[in-house]
């Protein structure tokens, strides 16, 4: 039998701490920060860990792991967001943050989870540092594909932890 995550419908039955780390491989350098006004166009993927932990106003969402780029180069992403089971359709709120060597990139989720789509982040940039600082932009982190669950219920329907992977694009406009 396919074990799934705790679905987003059905998660408030599940109390957890989770502690998901990951260590990323040694980075590599990253070209110069674009020129004033400039576009990067993000078109990479994502692998690493997500969980649930029951927090906020239904469950809480988190990832992290490292991030590949042909523009951005290798990296770490880590998000955590309030999945509002309650809300209809269904809320995403939170946090985004990739880190590459010298530069960080933030940004806040928000959107809406849709069944039959899949589970996808939109990323709205709120700023960095170093080649980041002043970003503005979107990022679209998904959909994701939840595999190796852990954590389980007996029946194997529940699960807590698990390994996330797709795609991330997007484009960060240096404004500053």
């Amino acid at each position: 039998m396919r074990r799934k995550p705790a679905g987003l419908f059905i998660v408030l039955f599940v109390v957890a701490t989770v502690v998901a780390t990951v260590v990323a491989a040694a980075p590599t350098p990253v070209g110069a920060a674009p020129a004033h006004g400039h576009r990067l166009h993000l078109d990479g993927t994502f692998r690493g860990a997500g969980a649930f932990v029951v927090e906020c106003h239904g469950v809480t969402q988190t990832g992290s792991g490292t991030v590949r780029d042909p523009v951005v180069g290798r990296g770490r992403y880590d998000f955590h967001m309030c999945v509002r089971l309650f809300d209809h359709p269904i809320t995403l709120l939170g946090a985004y943050t990739l880190s590459t060597p010298g530069a960080v990139l933030n940004g806040t989720i928000s959107g809406t989870y849709d069944p039959n789509v899949g589970l996808i982040l939109p990323v709205t940039i709120t700023g960095g540092t170093g080649r980041f600082a002043r970003a503005r932009g979107t990022i679209t982190v998904g959909p994701i594909r939840e595999h190796d669950f852990t954590n389980c219920d007996p029946t194997g329907t529940i699960c807590v932890n698990w390994k996330d992977a797709g795609p991330v694009t997007g484009t960060i406009t240096r404004v500053g």
